[in-house]
């Protein structure tokens, strides 16, 4: 029998209790919940590992349920949702995006579809049009499938949020031009999932009513937003957990997204911290390299099939690698053009890994601080 999830069943979001959200609906019992009585906090609150995937173990975000609802309200009020939508949730509940979808359902009486089939674009689109979906969020992955099979949107569709990654700028215009109703988003589980979208015809993210972005002396993005977390639940060296009170009302928050504010209010991306290296002395933003392959080689390049990683080096810093599946016969072909046009310190060393073993996030984002330690050891032992 198909599983649906209905404002029925959505219910525990009304529920004067705090929640952990882990590989499903938990209420504070185990190993990890035992220790969140260091948590010294009035009134529920929900804890969400973090999104990130720098990290070999995730922090755990603390926030309160009001504002996770507030974060959800911002969203409702902004794109005017209401009880006549249909949302289609693709993305897990124990993730921020996954649970945000339930919380705004829950507060325009909405009703939630769960898709809990593998992930297959003529099903899932076959399946929306069916259910007369209005809006869901789709990670890009899922957008370059859709694409690729060459499939145009049901006539129900009225949003799709992307968030999660970068989505390339060449298939989102394939999107777009198949009538995909994409709303490009940006936000984190720090901030109960997106704070800010892109509008139509318009590059930067623009923060949602309510959200207040800035920038400090190095160029890292600070906020405040309705959904804007407390603090990090997480262990230390010694396996102990601790938690870390991160924010204060009314304060901006510091995050480690390097951004570039325009004057219209809203903001580009340029890359987290750990992306700006240097190599013998000279500075590198790896997004940028990125995406200076993927141009120089775009009809070569078949996406999402390679991953960029910088290697710490003894005497340079830093040397680049480039992890591909042994058969992605084209990304090896774009890798040799690139290395014949650069300068030494851009060129690119091949590493064989097959993609099915690669080390991904429930999302499929590629989990780049394990993704490292295996390149380590292969360049260790030889195995490339």
């Amino acid at each position: 029998m198909e599983n649906i999830e209905s404002i029925e069943n959505i219910n525990f979001i009304s529920e004067n209790k705090s929640y952990i959200f882990k590989s499903h609906l938990a209420s504070l019992e185990g190993p990890l919940e035992k220790n969140l009585d260091l948590i010294q906090m009035t009134g529920p609150f929900w804890v969400l590992a973090s999104s990130g995937s720098t990290r070999s173990e995730p922090r755990w975000v603390v926030i309160k349920k009001e504002n996770f609802l507030r974060s959800a309200q911002s969203v409702v009020n902004f794109f005017n949702l209401g009880e006549q939508d249909h949302w289609a949730r693709v993305l897990p509940i124990y993730h921020v995006s996954g649970l945000s979808i339930c919380a705004r359902a829950y507060l325009q009486k909405a009703r939630v579809y769960f898709y809990d089939k593998k992930w297959n674009p003529e099903e899932f689109y076959h399946w929306i049009k069916v259910k007369k979906i209005t809006c869901l969020s789709l990670v890009p992955t899922q957008i370059y499938d859709l694409v690729q099979a060459g499939l145009n949107p049901p006539s129900s569709l009225r949003y799709v949020f992307v968030g999660g990654a970068s989505l390339d700028s060449n298939v989102k215009q394939q999107a777009l031009n198949l009538n995909w109703p994409l709303i490009m988003t940006f936000g984190m589980t720090e901030t109960s999932a997106f704070f800010s979208s892109q509008r139509l015809g318009k590059k930067g993210y623009y923060p949602l009513p309510g959200a207040k972005i800035s920038q400090n002396e190095e160029g890292y993005l600070t906020l405040n937003s309705p959904g804007l977390f407390e603090g990090y639940f997480e262990k230390n060296q010694e396996s102990k957990w601790f938690y870390s009170q991160e924010t204060q009302p009314h304060q901006l928050w510091t995050t480690s997204d390097k951004i570039e504010i325009h004057g219209d209010g809203s903001f580009d991306i340029e890359g987290r911290g750990e992306d700006y290296i240097k190599i013998n002395g000279e500075g590198i933003c790896l997004p940028d390299l990125m995406k200076r392959f993927v141009q120089l080689n775009s009809e070569l390049i078949v996406n999402h099939d390679f991953v960029i990683v910088a290697i710490d080096h003894q005497r340079k810093g830093f040397h680049l690698v480039i992890v591909c599946d042994p058969s992605a016969h084209k990304t090896i072909q774009a890798v040799e053009s690139w290395n014949r046009q650069v300068l030494g310190l851009e060129r690119l060393e091949l590493v064989f890994f097959p993609k099915q073993i690669w080390p991904l996030s429930d999302l499929g984002k590629v989990q780049m601080l394990k993704m490292k330690e295996l390149v380590r050891v292969l360049l260790t032992r030889g195995l490339t």
